[in-house]
């Protein structure tokens, strides 16, 4: 699960006329996270963000992550 440092609006396809908002995401295509990011990481995550077809997923949003890189601490 990522959470969101603010609130991100998406426009989802099924939804085209109405812009949605994002708190949280379900990441997907993960199998492993690396040792270096635990539970309260700040992290970059790239990959392909889409909407939950389920009400199984956990989240309105999943992204397919490529990357997933933890960020350094601010001095």
């Amino acid at each position: 699960m990522l959470v969101l440092d603010r609130t991100a609006y998406v426009y989802s396809p099924a939804h085209s006329y109405q812009c949605m908002s994002a708190t949280d995401i379900q990441l997907v295509g993960v199998s492993e996270f690396p040792e270096n990011i635990i539970e309260n990481s700040h992290v970059s995550a790239q990959g392909s963000l889409f909407e939950s077809a389920s009400t199984h997923q956990y989240t309105r949003f999943l992204m397919n992550v490529t990357t997933l890189l933890p960020l350094k601490p601010a001095p």
